[in-house]
């Protein structure tokens, strides 16, 4: 399967046959070949049963709430990054399309400060890697990890989770001889412990605008943290201990 479609109303169903997109669509009981707008680009193809969109009344109540918006409502199960399928639901007139993974729980949109935020973010971003190069955050964004890609030496994998936005992956050619460290190094309770306490430790607003990179260039035996705190940077250790002036030095 390439694409599925639905409504209330209506499902086509979009396959490939050969190189070719053939598509069905099941409307008033009854189901006919209709011409698809889809041109195959080796996206990729799923098994429609591994999406739980049989309750799709639910679905779209989520997303409506979600979006604020449940005028003509559309479920799409599609390819949003190469070789990642996720369902997203639409309306007409636009409103803030809402993802929903193949389980049918919604992918949410992040606050970065609080620890449920920080903690749904992490797990997107780290998609099971458990060996990191570098892990950072910057408003505008979002949340990122950067690792090497085990099946081609000297190419570095991203993978940014924004605010909004699920998971997206890109790679460019990289090699660094830092030190990798632990994914379990990092958590929410320290990020959010730490994002709470930076702006009023160093005289910046409560509201201030906070980017951190996290990686081991200091070759210390953890990782550190470089801030940017209302414009002010600084380097904290994984418990939140100021240590600019050492790694500095």
């Amino acid at each position: 399967m390439l694409k599925v479609d639905l409504t209330a109303t209506r499902a086509v169903l979009s396959v490939l046959d050969g190189s070719k997109v053939k598509s069905w669509a099941w409307e008033a009981a009854t189901v006919q070949e209709v011409t698809s707008d889809i041109e195959y680009i080796k996206q990729a193809t799923f098994d429609p049963s591994s999406f739980q969109f049989d309750d799709l009344t639910m679905i779209f109540g989520i997303a409506g709430a979600l979006s604020g918006s449940t005028s003509n409502q559309e479920l799409q199960i599609v390819e949003y990054n190469p070789g990642q399928v996720l369902m997203v639901v639409s309306t007409r007139p636009e409103s803030r399309p809402v993802f929903f993974r193949p389980d049918a729980s919604p992918i949410h949109e992040l606050d970065y400060r609080s620890k449920q935020g920080i903690a749904e973010g992490l797990q997107d971003a780290l998609g099971g890697r458990t060996q990191l190069h570098q892990l950072g955050y910057q408003k505008g964004m979002g949340l990122w990890v950067d690792a090497p890609d085990p099946n081609d030496p000297g190419v570095m994998v991203r993978r940014t989770r924004a605010s909004k936005l699920p998971v997206w992956t890109s790679s460019k050619k990289e090699t660094s001889d830092w030190p990798m460290f632990a994914a379990s190094d990092v958590t929410a309770d320290i990020l959010a412990t730490i994002i709470a306490d930076l702006p009023a430790r160093y005289d910046k607003p409560v509201d201030a605008d906070i980017s951190y990179t996290i990686d081991m260039r200091d070759r210390r035996s953890l990782p550190a943290i470089r801030w940017v705190v209302g414009g002010q940077a600084v380097i904290t250790d994984l418990e939140g201990v100021d240590i600019t002036a050492e790694v500095n030095r």
